[in-house]
C-alpha cells in the first residue's frame, strides 16, 4: 500500500520573523501610514484643449510596459510629489503588476536615495508585496549599482557554445571527412573561448566577492540592508528546520504528520561554491553564524582560528539546507524520494480558495463565471456540464447581490457590448458577462435589464432570459445587431430619448456608458465638440448637469491579461480604458462611479496593507 504524501504548505516569511520584528527591525512601522488626500475629481465643466497635467505618481503607475529606465525617469519626479504613494506604487509593481524588473530596478533606486525608507520597509514589502526570492537578485543589483548580475551573460555565452558544439557533432556525423576537419577545428577554437569565458567568469565572480566585503565594511547603508536580508533567511532557516525536526518526531498515525508549514528559504538562499568565490559567500557565511551562533564541540583555539565559521557553514548546508530542499523538491525529482509534495493537491487548493475568497468577501469575476456557458468544452460529460452551470449560476448571484451593496461604478451604467464571431473567446466573455453585469446592477426601472450593442443605430435592447445560461444566449444570438463602428453621439441620444419618455429625474439618469471593445482606433470615433453638443442636447431636456461619463475600454487583447498604459482622461467626460487585465476589471466592479485614473490609482493602493504597513523615514 502506497504511503501518503506529506503535504508542504509554503508560508510567507511573517511568522519566522516575528522576532526580527521584536527586536525592533519593523517597530518604526507599527504606526498606520499617514493617509493621502483624496484624488480631485475630474473635471466637468471644460473642454481640455491640450494634454493635461498629469500627477507624477498617476504617470508611473500608469506607465507603459517597456525598458526599467522609463521607472527610473518617472520615480524622481513622483517621490518628489509624494513619496508615500510612490513606495506604494513600487510594492504594487511586484504584487499586481508582476513587472519583477521594474520592481528591482525601483528597489535599487530607493536604496540609492532613500536607504532608510528601504531598510525600515524590507521586511513587509517581502511579506505582504514580494517574495524572498527576491532578496538575493536585490542585494546584488545594489552591489552592481542597479545592473543585472555580469556574470549571467557569461553564462548565457556558455549556453551559445553548448549550442554550437551540439551543430559541430552534428556535422560530424552527417557530412565527410573533409566537413569532419572542419568541424574538429571549429570545435577547438569553441573550446578554447569557452575556457577563457570560465576564466573570465570566475575572475569577475571573484572581483564581486571582493567587493561585497569591502564595501560591507564601508558602506553602512549597504551593511544595514546586508544585515537585514540575513537575519530573514536566518529566521526563516530556523523555523523552518525545526518544524521539519517536529515533523520526524511524529507518529504516522498522527493526522499532523501528514501536513507542514515552512518558508521556501532554503530553495533561495545563496550556497558557497568552494572552488569559485561568489559575491554571496559573505551572506551565507553571515546567515551561518546566525543560524550557528557558536559551536561548544570546538576548543576555543579553533574557533579563534576560523574553524567555528567554517564548521556553521558546513552545518548549515548540510544540517539544514539539505534536508529543507529535499522537501521543496518537486515531487519528480529524483531528490524528493520521501513523499513529501511541495504543492497542495488540486481539490485541496481549490477548497482554500473558496475559503478564502468567501472569507474576504470576495468574487469570481463575471467573465471566469459565464465561460461555463460561452465557449467551453464539456468533452461531452454532461453531468459535468450540468453541475458545472448550476455552481456558476450561484456564484454569479452571489456576485451580484455583493456589487449591489457597494455601489460601484456598474451600478448605475448602461454597457455597449461589442461581440462578433471574430472576436477572441475571452474578449467575447469579457464583452457579454459586462453587458449582463449592469443590465441587472442597475436598479432604475428605465435601465433595469438592458443592454446596448455596437452599431451606428445603436437601440435599447431587454435581455431575454430567466437565467444567466438564457441571457448568455441570448446575447450571444443579437450578433445581427453589431457593427464595426459605432456612432457614440447616437448612444447618448437614445438614452437621452429614454429618460425624457420615461420622465425621469436628474438624479435617475445612467452615470457612466461603458463600450467594451476590441476596436483600436478611438479618435475616429470621438472628435472635438462632441461632448459640448452632447451636454447642449442634455441641457435643453433638464439634464445639463448630469450627462453620462463615456468609459471606452478598449480589450486588445485579453488573452496576454498583461500589465499595460491601462487609462487615459485627457478628453472631458471621456476615460479611455486600454488593454484586459483582471486587475482592472476588479477596480472597475470595486471603485466609486468615477473613473478617473487618480481614483483608479488611489482604488488600486488602498488595501489595508498599503495603509497599514509602509512607511516613509528619509
Amino acid at each position: 500500500m502506497m504511503k501518503k504524501a506529506v503535504q508542504v504548505y509554503i508560508i510567507s516569511v511573517l511568522k519566522p520573523c516575528q522576532n526580527l520584528i521584536n527586536r525592533g527591525s519593523m517597530s518604526q512601522l507599527t504606526r498606520m501610514a499617514p493617509p493621502t488626500p483624496p484624488p480631485p475629481p475630474p473635471p466637468t465643466t471644460h473642454f481640455l484643449v491640450g494634454p493635461p497635467k498629469v500627477d507624477p505618481c498617476v504617470r508611473l503607475f500608469f506607465r507603459d510596459l517597456g525598458s526599467p529606465k522609463d521607472v527610473l525617469q518617472l520615480l524622481p519626479s513622483a517621490w518628489s510629489h509624494n513619496p508615500l504613494t510612490t513606495l506604494k506604487i513600487i510594492c504594487n509593481l511586484q504584487e499586481a503588476q508582476s513587472d519583477e524588473e521594474a520592481f528591482l530596478t525601483a528597489m535599487v533606486w530607493l536604496h540609492q536615495n532613500h536607504p532608510n525608507t528601504l531598510a525600515h520597509n524590507l521586511l513587509p514589502i517581502t511579506v505582504y508585496f514580494s517574495s524572498i526570492s527576491d532578496l538575493v537578485p536585490l542585494l546584488t543589483r545594489v552591489l552592481l549599482d542597479g545592473r543585472r548580475h555580469e556574470v549571467d551573460h557569461e553564462e548565457k555565452y556558455n549556453s551559445k557554445c553548448r549550442i554550437s558544439q551540439r551543430n559541430v557533432k552534428l556535422l560530424r556525423r552527417h557530412q565527410g571527412a573533409v566537413a569532419a576537419g572542419l568541424a574538429k577545428k571549429i570545435a577547438a577554437k569553441l573550446e578554447a573561448k569557452e575556457k577563457a569565458s570560465k576564466l573570465l567568469t570566475i575572475k569577475k565572480s571573484a572581483a564581486l566577492a571582493t567587493k561585497a566585503a569591502e564595501r560591507y565594511e564601508s558602506d553602512p547603508h549597504f551593511r544595514l540592508l546586508y544585515d537585514l536580508v540575513s537575519d530573514i533567511f536566518a529566521d526563516c532557516l530556523k523555523h523552518d528546520i525545526g518544524v521539519l525536526q517536529h515533523h520526524h518526531s511524529l507518529d504516522e498515525n498522527d493526522d499532523a504528520y501528514y501536513s507542514m508549514e515552512i518558508t521556501c528559504a532554503a530553495e533561495y538562499c545563496p550556497t558557497v561554491h568552494s572552488a569559485v568565490a561568489r559575491p554571496t559567500d559573505l551572506l551565507f557565511e553571515s546567515i551561518a553564524n546566525k543560524v550557528f551562533p557558536s559551536d561548544s564541540n570546538l576548543p576555543p583555539n579553533k574557533q579563534e582560528e576560523g574553524e567555528g565559521r567554517v564548521e556553521a557553514q558546513e552545518r548549515l548546508s548540510k544540517e539544514v539546507l539539505a534536508p529543507l530542499r529535499n522537501v521543496l523538491a518537486t515531487p519528480d525529482a529524483v531528490s524528493n524520494r520521501w513523499g513529501y509534495h511541495p504543492h497542495p493537491f488540486m481539490v485541496e487548493k481549490y477548497e482554500d480558495d473558496v475559503v478564502d475568497v468567501n472569507a474576504s468577501g470576495g468574487y469570481m469575476l463575471p467573465h471566469d463565471i459565464i465561460r461555463y456557458f460561452v465557449y467551453h468544452d464539456y468533452r461531452g460529460n454532461a453531468e459535468a456540464e450540468a453541475e458545472a452551470k448550476a455552481e456558476a449560476e450561484r456564484e454569479w448571484k452571489r456576485m451580484v447581490e455583493d456589487l449591489s451593496l457597494k455601489q460601484g461604478a456598474l451600478n448605475k451604467c448602461l454597457a455597449v457590448c461589442d461581440a462578433p464571431k471574430n472576436m477572441i473567446m475571452n474578449a467575447a466573455r469579457v464583452s457579454l458577462a459586462l453587458g449582463i453585469l449592469t443590465s441587472e446592477l442597475n436598479q432604475e426601472p428605465a435601465w433595469k435589464g438592458k443592454v446596448m450593442f455596437y452599431s451606428q443605430k445603436p437601440e435599447l435592447h431587454l435581455i431575454q432570459g430567466d437565467d444567466l445560461e438564457s441571457k448568455c444566449a441570448f446575447m450571444r444570438g443579437m450578433e445581427h445587431c453589431q457593427e464595426w463602428m459605432i456612432d457614440l453621439r447616437k448612444v447618448f441620444d437614445v438614452i437621452l430619448e429614454a429618460a425624457v419618455k420615461e420622465n425621469l429625474k436628474p438624479e435617475q439618469m445612467v452615470k457612466n456608458v461603458l463600450v467594451v471593445t476590441h476596436y483600436k482606433h478611438f479618435t475616429g470615433l470621438w472628435k472635438r465638440g462632441y461632448y459640448e453638443e452632447i451636454v447642449g442636447k442634455y441641457k435643453e431636456k433638464g439634464y445639463g448637469g448630469v450627462v453620462p461619463h463615456l468609459v471606452f475600454w478598449n480589450i486588445i487583447n485579453p488573452e496576454d491579461n498583461q500589465p499595460g498604459n491601462h487609462i487615459a482622461s485627457g478628453l472631458e467626460g471621456v476615460t479611455l480604458v486600454t488593454d484586459f487585465t483582471d486587475r482592472m476589471l476588479k477596480l472597475l466592479l470595486d471603485n466609486d462611479a468615477q473613473m478617473g485614473p487618480e481614483h483608479v490609482m488611489e482604488a488600486a493602493l488602498s488595501g489595508h496593507k498599503y495603509q497599514t504597513t509602509l512607511a516613509v523615514v528619509d
